[in-house]
């Protein structure tokens, strides 16, 4: 037994920022950007990630045939939700006027495969029947926007499926690698009185380069322990 997805939902804010628009706030261009993104515009959330969210799950329900109150688990995929708590997929439920559990997975790029694997386990076992899965960001309020390395390449959005009993999944492979320098973001220590400063600040940084390497690298591996 695995799972099927059974409905599908997406939602982008309505504001759009264009490649010409940044470089008037940015040392860069259109024509640099391009170039090396393919990216010609982003959206960006001005009223927050969780409207956008429970649109996106609102209307993976609605391809489904599904409602909020068959749904037994919320999971979704975030690393920049609204508030630390609560969660992203609690703020969604309440959208959505569900009571069940609702849970964040902070898995950055791959969060959304985790909450597959997740789902499928819940499923499988017989603990869920249907889940409803959203993977939704709002990068922009991640980044520094006075440097143009990682503030170019991010925007905003949402996509949500209806997961239940089915055969579609055939195989899935997940892994992770405790390694910060390539990519990361900083928590505030607050004011804590008793606890060490933390230099620096709490924007998300990236090094490109290396985490190309690695996901390639690491896609090619997992596809083919798949195919196995």
């Amino acid at each position: 037994m695995s799972i099927k997805i059974t409905g599908t939902g997406s939602c982008l804010p309505p504001l759009s920022v264009t490649n010409q628009e940044l470089s008037k706030i940015l040392d860069t261009s259109h024509e640099w950007i391009f170039s090396r993104t393919g990216i010609e515009s982003r959206h960006i959330c001005e009223n927050g990630l969780t409207p956008i969210a429970a649109e996106a799950g609102a209307e993976a329900l609605k391809d489904a045939g599904r409602t909020i109150e068959e749904m037994d688990y919320i999971l979704c995929a975030t690393i920049s939700p609204d508030y630390a708590t609560p969660s992203l997929a609690c703020m969604v439920q309440q959208e959505l006027g569900g009571t069940c559990p609702a849970l964040d997975i902070g898995a950055a790029c791959s969060g959304f495969l985790y909450g597959l694997d997740m789902a499928q386990a819940l499923i499988v076992s017989g603990k869920a029947k249907h889940i409803l899965l959203i993977a939704a960001e709002s990068m922009s309020s991640t980044v520094d926007w006075t440097k143009r390395d990682v503030s170019v390449l991010f925007g905003d959005g949402a996509g949500a499926v209806v997961l239940e009993e089915g055969e579609d999944l055939l195989s899935i492979s997940i892994g992770a690698v405790g390694q910060a320098e390539p990519l990361f973001m900083k928590r505030s220590a607050g004011n804590c009185p008793y606890a060490l400063p933390k230099p620096g600040d709490v924007y998300l940084h990236m090094d490109g380069q290396e985490i190309y390497k690695f996901a390639v690298n690491a896609m090619v591996r997992d596809i083919l322990h798949v195919m196995e």
